[in-house]
C-alpha cells in the first residue's frame, strides 16, 4: 500500500496507467458500451491531470489531457449527451495554447485540425450548423498550410 501511494505521485507510472485505461476505453466504446467507455476515459482524464499537476507545463501532458477531453467528449455526444461538445472545446483549447506555444512542433497543428474537425462534425449533429461551418473551414485551413509547410520543407 505504501509502494502505490508513493507511485501515485509517479509522472511516468500515471501515464502508463492512463494509456490502459485509455485503451479500455477505446475497446468499450468499438463495441457501444458506451458507459463503460466513459468511466474509462475518465479515470484516464484524472490520472492525467494528477501529472499536469506534477509536471506544470509540460505540453505532453497537457497534449494528454487533451487527448482525454477529446474522446470523452466524443463519447458522450455520440451518447446523446451535449456535456460532449464542451469536453471537444476544451481539447480545442489546449490544443490551440500548444500550437501557439510551438511553432516548431510541427504534430500539434494537425491534432488542432483533427480536434477542430471533429468538433465542427459533433456540433453539425446538433444543428449548430454556423459554428460547426467556422471550425470546419479553420481545419481545412490549417491543413492546407500543413500540406504547404511540407511541401515546401521537403523541396
Amino acid at each position: 500500500a505504501n509502494r502505490l501511494a508513493r507511485d501515485s505521485r509517479n509522472p511516468a507510472l500515471l501515464r502508463n496507467l492512463a494509456i490502459m485505461r485509455k485503451n479500455l476505453a477505446g475497446l468499450h466504446f468499438e463495441q457501444k458500451r458506451l458507459d463503460e467507455a466513459v468511466e474509462q476515459s475518465r479515470s484516464a482524464l484524472a490520472l492525467d491531470l494528477t501529472r499536469v499537476e506534477l509536471l506544470p507545463g509540460d505540453g505532453a501532458a497537457l497534449m494528454d489531457v487533451s487527448f482525454d477531453y477529446g474522446s470523452l467528449g466524443q463519447q458522450l455526444a455520440e451518447s446523446g449527451k451535449l456535456e460532449g461538445i464542451e469536453y471537444l472545446r476544451k481539447a480545442v483549447a489546449i490544443r490551440r495554447e500548444l500550437v501557439a506555444r510551438d511553432p516548431e512542433d510541427r504534430r500539434a497543428p494537425e491534432r488542432l485540425a483533427w480536434m477542430l474537425g471533429e468538433l465542427g462534425r459533433q456540433l453539425l449533429r446538433w444543428d449548430q450548423h454556423r459554428e460547426a461551418r467556422v471550425l470546419i473551414r479553420e481545419a481545412l485551413d490549417l491543413r492546407r498550410r500543413i500540406q504547404v509547410a511540407g511541401f515546401a520543407q521537403n523541396s
